[in-house]
């Protein structure tokens, strides 16, 4: 009931073209956001969803790292892991359509998993470095392999936890131009993580933060992030959200539907 009544309460201030008070900005929200992803790169990422359906074998896993971190403890197959966390492609285009408009040469994502994501991030910035960071070994590993058979070259992955990695990763890359927020899922642990990237970057910096009403805690971890003076304008796409570190003329939050 509660997720319900916040879809309403979204739904009700949503809409496909707000008023936004910047040109490039504006051209992003109607022209680049909606448009879907080439055929090339959906086969690619394809290819890499249906070989992780194809891995039903249960195995256990063994670290736990966070609330709704993408491996619960217990025996789970490769195959279902994907098919409940990997991110589905309505939020993908948004992820894809985003970086390719941005085409950041730094990147940091939080919470690799099985690597889709990163997936959509890496063939929308073939150019950029991307750093993606993950605490699970095996499904770093499963990543890392994917990565390889798909010939993407310009991603590195660490495997940490994020109070660990986090700090050094930041001081690695020098800060990010964009970064994709998708880990440990605990207000508190939001905040930080966002504030460090924050505090190492320089302005631009765009946000992604998947699984924004996934739970109480993301859902009050999103509006502290959207009541947050340095990032100017977020986007509300109700699963997801984007954050812009920009200088724009007001602080607002708009609610859009694609």
């Amino acid at each position: 009931m509660r997720y319900l009544l916040q879809y309403f309460n979204w739904w009700k201030k949503a809409t496909r073209r707000p008023n936004v008070r910047d040109e490039r900005l504006r051209n992003f929200i109607y022209e680049i956001l909606p448009a879907p992803v080439p055929e090339n790169i959906q086969k690619i990422i394809q290819k890499a969803r249906l070989h992780y359906a194809s891995k039903t074998r249960e195995f256990p896993s063994s670290v736990e790292f966070g609330a709704g971190s993408r491996w619960a403890l217990g025996r789970r197959s490769i195959a279902s892991i994907a098919r409940k966390t990997a991110i589905p492609e309505r939020r993908g285009r948004i992820l894809y359509n985003t970086v390719r408009w941005l085409q950041p040469s730094r990147v940091l994502e939080l919470g690799t998993g099985l690597g889709i994501s990163t997936l959509y991030i890496a063939l929308a910035a073939p150019e950029a470095r991307i750093l993606t960071m993950d605490g699970h070994p095996d499904l770093i590993s499963w990543a890392r392999n994917t990565f390889t058979s798909l010939g993407i070259k310009n991603v590195e992955v660490l495997q940490a936890s994020f109070d660990e990695g986090l700090p050094d990763a930041l001081d690695d890359l020098g800060g990010v131009d964009f970064a994709w927020i998708d880990g440990d899922h605990q207000y508190l642990s939001t905040i930080r993580n966002v504030d460090m990237i924050l505090s190492k970057s320089k302005p631009p910096v765009v946000l992604g933060i998947d699984d924004i009403r996934w739970s109480g805690e993301m859902t009050a971890a999103w509006y502290q992030l959207c009541s947050n003076p340095y990032l100017r304008l977020n986007l509300d796409f109700f699963y997801m959200g984007l954050c812009f570190c920009i200088n724009y003329p007001i602080h607002e939050t708009l609610c859009l539907q694609l």
